[in-house]
């Protein structure tokens, strides 16, 4: 499987962001 680097621009919470653009990949989950 390829391994995917994001870059992620946001202008809301982090919290927010993180948790919707782990939602997007199955297994997705957010570290840290």
């Amino acid at each position: 499987m390829q391994k995917i680097t994001p870059f992620i621009w946001l202008d809301g919470t982090t919290d927010e962001a993180m948790t919707t653009y782990a939602s997007l990949f199955r297994d997705g989950e957010v570290i840290g």
